[in-house]
């Protein structure tokens, strides 16, 4: 089983094994994040930088070569109100950059600030008006489905 690493130290040191863009669009990231939720613990775990509220993933920066990406853990509850977080699921959304990409530090701590409501709220999920349409059986019944 893998640990949390809290001490402060290590989080800077974190920081420290990034390349020189990442590093400033990680630095950037957390200061918009620790903005919106300054009661939120910063800790490294599986090499991401992950934000806790009491103890809960809230949201986390996870650098790859070639992205940056803001991963929220409860995304799919506001997926609705920030049509920019990508994925699908019953849970993770995130938002990515590039290395020369600005971070728009507004919307970060809106999306954070969001996050965090909806965690407070119990994870509840915001309803969907717009769902497809569940795929129907063909017509032919059980019996009709070559023996099976």
């Amino acid at each position: 089983m893998r640990s949390i690493y809290r001490p402060g130290a290590i989080v800077e040191t974190w920081f420290e094994f990034l390349p020189e863009g990442q590093r400033r669009l990680c630095r950037a990231l957390m200061a918009a994040v620790q903005a919106a939720g300054p009661d939120l613990l910063p800790v490294v775990k599986s090499g991401h930088l992950i934000f806790l509220q009491s103890g809960v993933h809230a949201v986390a920066i996870a650098p790859y070569s070639r992205l940056v990406h803001l991963q929220v853990f409860n995304g799919s509850a506001i997926a609705t109100r920030f049509p920019m977080l990508r994925g699908c699921g019953p849970g993770l959304r995130q938002m990515h950059w590039r290395g020369g990409d600005e971070v728009d530090a507004t919307l970060v701590q809106a999306i954070v600030r969001a996050a965090l409501a909806a965690l407070a709220r119990g994870g509840e999920r915001e309803r969907v008006s717009a769902r497809r349409p569940r795929a129907s059986r063909s017509a032919a019944g059980p019996d009709d489905a070559g023996g099976r």
